[in-house]
């Protein structure tokens, strides 16, 4: 760049030396080159404004990718970070994998071993309902022996009053009481003596009794008519006291009517 006095001293120069370089300068070309250098140094000065602005553009570009590179170093350190997550996550992953599959394993020996256990209960349930219905025979057989054996003692008391009817009417037999005395009481032990005999149950149980019976009968006969003395004793009690042997007869009834109803 050129100062207006370095132009004059310029011009001057030139003029001295126009035999030299044999140039001829007019006042219009030093205006148009005045313009042009004003313009150039326009131009100049524009493009150094350009520039600048070109270069803080870049530097503001540069920034800008310092920035981005700044970010993407902290994303590959974050990716680094949530990738080594991703592993140790992985492994618990495994770890824990494993730990089901033992679990599993575990509750299926359970399950298999509450299988056998529901079998074993089944089995043993129904043992128990046999058991249960084997004591429920045994309990009814018991019942019915029970009953067997009352009745069989109700039997044998029967067949003792029989007995002691029976050795009445015989000691009554051989008194001189009169007939009408007697008469009425023995009808009356014949008829219940029939009527007992026919609320026998059974065969087995009619043998039984009569065995019974039998052997009372033979003893209750040998105790009262073995000898004439006991004959003897027994006209002189019955002569003495008449009337305690009806009244021993009505006694002995209405028990073995008792014994009929029940």
């Amino acid at each position: 760049m050129t100062t207006p006095n370095k132009r004059k001293k310029h011009i001057l120069d030139s003029d001295v030396s126009f035999t030299k370089y044999k140039f001829s300068f007019e006042p219009d070309n030093l205006e148009d080159e005045l313009f042009e250098i004003e313009n150039q140094k326009e131009e100049n000065r524009l493009e150094k404004e350009r520039l600048i602005k070109m270069e803080n553009s870049l530097l503001l570009i540069d920034k800008q990718q310092k920035e981005k590179e700044f970010q993407l170093e902290e994303k590959e350190f974050q990716l680094e970070e949530s990738k080594f997550q991703l592993e140790q996550e992985k492994n618990q992953l495994e770890i824990s994998s494993e730990e089901l599959k033992l679990i599993i394993n575990d509750m299926e020996l359970k399950s298999q071993s509450l299988v056998e256990r529901e079998i074993q209960i089944k089995q043993t349930e129904m043992e128990l309902n046999e058991k249960k219905r084997k004591l429920q025979i045994l309990e009814m057989d018991l019942k019915k022996k029970e009953s067997d054996f009352k009745l069989q003692e109700k039997l044998k008391e029967i067949s003792q009053l029989q007995d002691l009817n029976k050795s009445a009417m015989l000691s009554t037999t051989t008194t001189d009481t009169p007939s009408t005395t007697i008469e009425k009481p023995t009808s009356s032990v014949t008829k219940k003596v029939t009527i007992r005999k026919s609320l026998l149950p059974s065969n087995n149980v009619n043998s039984s009794s009569s065995s019974s019976s039998t052997v009372q009968k033979s003893s209750i006969r040998k105790s009262i008519c073995p000898t004439s003395s006991n004959l003897k004793e027994n006209n002189i009690n019955t002569l003495s006291k008449p009337s305690s042997l009806a009244q021993r007869r009505i006694s002995v009834m209405p028990s073995q009517s008792n014994l009929l109803m029940k």
